[in-house]
């Protein structure tokens, strides 16, 4: 669901999107949408995270956060469940999973700092809090993890996904905004 840009497709599908979408979350009881959350497989924890978005079942918000915290692989699905919520829990759920996955000792690993700073990002704009900022400072985490230079001229900061953080944060916040809009026509 996020590297869909589902908002971007034409109005038909976004449509028939919107539909599937809403009939599931009104189908699916609390008991799955943990049981999804805690599967092994990424993609039913991804399913369940965004399900507990859809029904703004933020009192699974620390149940997220600490699965994010775990590693758990449904990184995307929690930033976005979290970015939803925008609690201060939240925030600090966020920013406990970005300092420890932006900081490396020899070589970083790309996972989804990236979509975690995108939902840190939201939750400052929504709650006017500058939590994201640290990071973002010219000595911070995110700036030291992008401009490593890995061999003699390559730099993360020179790849698509994690340059030009604005344009990535639109469609992050595009994309929020399209499944909460589902979201509120679900309860119509």
């Amino acid at each position: 669901m996020t590297h869909t840009k589902i908002f971007d497709q034409p109005i038909e599908e976004q449509i028939v999107f919107k539909q599937n979408l809403i009939r599931i979350a009104k189908n699916v009881s609390n008991d799955t949408i943990n049981e999804l959350l805690i599967n092994i497989n990424w993609r039913n924890s991804l399913v369940g995270a965004w399900l507990a978005f859809v029904n703004n079942q933020s009192d699974l918000l620390n149940s997220i956060g600490e699965l994010l915290l775990k590693g758990k692989a449904g990184t995307v699905g929690y930033c976005y469940a979290l970015a939803k919520f925008h609690t201060v829990e939240s925030s600090y759920y966020l920013l406990t999973y970005l300092e420890r996955e932006l900081y490396f000792e020899k070589f970083p690993n790309e996972r989804f700092q990236d979509i975690a700073l995108y939902a840190l990002m939201y939750i400052d704009k929504q709650n006017k809090t500058e939590f994201a900022n640290e990071l973002l400072k010219p000595n911070g985490l995110w700036n030291k993890f992008v401009d490593y230079e890995f061999m003699t001229s390559f730099k993360l900061s020179n790849s698509n996904r994690w340059n030009n953080i604005l344009d990535h944060y639109n469609d992050f916040e595009k994309m929020l905004e399209f499944i909460n809009a589902v979201s509120e026509s679900k309860i119509q």
